[in-house]
């Protein structure tokens, strides 16, 4: 082979080896990215949903107290997604005179089916969403609620929609927001019955079940409280009643020619082999305590977990840093010889926080299906904030793990004395904590990166090769 042919293979070669070099480089950054890269559930949506940003600054000023009220109440405790959805479209179908709504997320086809019902047999309606959800497809979600929804009139009285007065608010000075985000989950209706959720009016947090009765969704807990049972009762309605009328009153309108029409969430979904438990309705004298954010949350949630003397259950989305005095009244619990057992979504909490239980050995688990349980836990995600306490308190809110919920978000719930109600949502405890995996401090919810074999890249980069030699060659 002569000198000149010689160099021409050379540079033949030097340039195949170019390319194929950046055909490697352009490889490894595409594999890394799509490790690092939030996972979605399986109808787009992000699993989890972290509200734990900084908070901008806020003139709210705490208005409501913490205020407790014992009496005879009629509770209807519920599950997501065991037994919400038949309990609350029937509540919404059943309204005479008003709906209001105060979520995070309203964008349920099948919820809404029945809001519109309503609408159209002249029911007032008001609806209260957050604008700027952390999920891109919820925000489209919302817009398409109230625009479609405060289009449908009944004698030419409409439905209302507003957005909270949120730091998310664009046309509003930051220095004049109330909250970082609306992340509240209640329903008023008829002025006498209160429906109050850790999960949004979502297709996964309040599925429909399929015609063969399988159900699908993330784990949340509800409760329906009938106001009409006692005077108490009435009060408690009353009291988010007054808590609505003022977020209602500092909200602002939708505007579709500034917010857009967004899309509307499909009615698909698909069955599992999970067995539901039944909503139970329980009629006897008990005591309730409201709470909000960023009212009451933090001084409230801290009361509720330090009275614990025989026993702490706690299952929440995720546990985040700047919570230092809860987790240290867990730990001082812990000490106490409380047993404590703590459920935490498959990912999202901080590794800083989650291992100051760990190392103080708390028993956590992930709610992450446990295959070698006799059920494993089948839900989209753990999206529940609760906490049951010695067998006979519980609490159900909206309340996310993390500073922003606690100090700055407007978020709801309701702390409930009575055994029978705590047993109810004890069992479903039960139920989670043995079909979930033991808390795994190495564990990656988006890939192992061990795992990460050289050969997946060589595979096409091979290929690649063997074609550009073909083409300078050939």
């Amino acid at each position: 082979m002569s000198k000149i042919r010689l160099s021409k293979l050379s540079k033949k070669l030097r340039s195949s080896s170019q390319i194929i070099i950046w055909l490697l480089i352009l490889e490894i950054i595409l594999s890394i990215g799509s490790m690092v890269s939030i996972s979605t559930d399986r109808f787009g949506s992000q699993s989890i949903k972290d509200q734990s940003i900084e908070a901008s600054e806020s003139v709210y000023v705490n208005l409501f107290s913490a205020q407790t009220f014992t009496g005879s109440m009629k509770i209807t405790a519920m599950a997501s997604p065991d037994s919400c959805f038949e309990i609350v479209e029937q509540l919404l179908l059943d309204a005479d005179t008003s709906i209001y709504v105060s979520v995070y997320t309203l964008s349920s086809p099948y919820l809404m089916e029945a809001l519109i019902d309503r609408i159209e047999n002249g029911i007032d309606v008001k609806l209260l969403l957050e604008k700027e959800q952390v999920n891109y497809h919820e925000k489209n979600y919302n817009r398409w609620t109230l625009k479609n929804l405060t289009e449908i009139s009944h004698n030419g009285n409409y439905a209302q929609g507003k957005w909270a007065n949120s730091s998310t608010r664009e046309e509003h000075p930051e220095d004049d927001t109330l909250f970082q985000y609306q992340h509240s989950k209640y329903a008023i209706i008829d002025d006498d019955t209160l429906i109050l959720s850790s999960g949004n009016w979502g297709r996964s947090s309040c599925p429909k079940p399929q015609d063969d009765g399988d159900v699908d969704g993330n784990r949340d807990w509800w409760v329906a409280l009938d106001g009409t049972t006692s005077t108490q009762a009435q009060q408690v309605v009353d009291y988010f009643d007054d808590v609505f009328a003022y977020d209602w009153s500092e909200g602002f309108a939708y505007d579709e020619s500034v917010d857009g029409a967004g899309y509307g969430q499909s009615y698909d979904r698909s069955g599992s082999s999970y067995i539901p438990t039944t909503a139970q309705t329980f009629t006897e004298s008990m005591s309730i305590t409201p709470i909000l954010s960023p009212d009451t949350s933090f001084t409230q949630t801290r009361s509720l977990i330090q009275s614990a003397t025989s026993s702490l259950q706690i299952e929440t989305m995720y546990l985040k840093d700047g919570l230092d005095e809860i987790v240290n009244d867990i730990i001082d619990r812990h000490n106490a010889g409380v047993d404590v057992e703590v459920i935490l979504s498959d990912s999202s909490s901080d590794d800083t926080a989650v291992n100051q239980l760990l190392d103080a050995g708390i028993e956590v688990k992930r709610s992450k299906p446990n295959m070698d349980a006799p059920n494993p836990n089948p839900f989209d995600t753990m999206h529940n904030k609760g906490i049951i306490v010695d067998g006979d308190t519980i609490l159900v809110s909206s309340i996310n793990w993390s500073p922003a919920s606690v100090f700055n978000n407007r978020e709801s719930g309701l702390i409930i004395e009575s055994s029978s109600v705590a047993e109810y949502y004890g069992d479903l405890f039960t139920y989670d904590w043995g079909g979930s995996e033991w808390w795994d401090p190495d564990y990656n919810p988006n890939g192992d990166p061990s795992s990460f074999k050289i050969w997946y890249l060589l595979i096409p980069i091979g290929v690649i090769a063997a074609v550009i030699v073909y083409k300078e060659f050939a």
